[in-house]
């Protein structure tokens, strides 16, 4: 992986993607936290919203990067349909935690084909010249292609790639920033075929200097 070229250090703060937000009762998805202290061991609990009781609860420990990202299976026989909530949690502190659904059985659901049905993230969504950005694309086929840009607050391409999905069906492209900055916002666009996504990032200046922005990545 590449350097982060940046003077001053800039603290993320935490995101967590579930992907699909909707789950087809007996389906799988995924959980990924970003923004986290790096090695620091952290409880994952799936909770009723209806009640409010734990259904579920794990450890896990982030990597150096501040990462978890866990893969699990709602269970057809014990889950009900409903709202439930994930929260990350250190000893009795809640550090985030999202909503996702749970959906009965027979409901129609849409495939992953193309980039258009993809879930495009950037965590974190606003950071000062030097953040580092991690870019996620979810929900595709494994190995299917799909072009990762970004567009500067102009309009021109800052940096484009072509990546493969994994076998969970999902790419992570990492992306940093110099110090010599053009503050504004980046359009982040995967592309597969004739389908696009899109999604934006803010990037702000230190001691409003103006300059240009050159992006690097590094391998996921």
């Amino acid at each position: 992986m590449l350097m982060l070229f940046a003077g001053v250090a800039a603290a993320q703060t935490p995101a967590l993607m579930i992907s699909p937000e909707v789950v087809p009762i007996g389906s799988p998805f995924n959980v990924t936290a970003s923004g986290l202290t790096p090695n620091t061991t952290y409880t994952l609990a799936i909770v009723n919203a209806a009640n409010d009781e734990n259904v579920f609860e794990t450890q896990s420990t982030s990597n150096a990067s501040g990462r978890i990202a866990l893969n699990l299976t709602s269970d057809a026989e014990t889950d009900e349909p409903g709202t439930y909530r994930i929260e990350l949690r250190t000893g009795d502190t809640v550090v985030i935690d999202k909503d996702f659904e749970i959906q009965p059985e027979g409901e129609p659901t849409e495939e992953p084909s193309e980039a258009g049905n993809a879930n495009l993230y950037v965590f974190p969504t606003e950071g000062v010249v030097g953040t580092a950005f991690e870019i996620l694309v979810s929900r595709l086929e494994a190995g299917q292609l799909v072009e990762v840009t970004i567009e500067d607050p102009n309009g021109e391409d800052a940096y484009t790639t072509e990546r493969s999905a994994s076998d969970e069906g999902a790419i992570e492209v990492n992306i940093f920033t110099e110090t010599s900055d053009a503050p504004g916002t980046y359009t982040v666009i995967a592309r597969s075929g004739s389908s696009v996504t899109e999604t934006t990032f803010e990037l702000t200046a230190l001691g409003g200097r103006d300059g240009q922005v050159t992006i690097y990545a590094g391998d996921s």
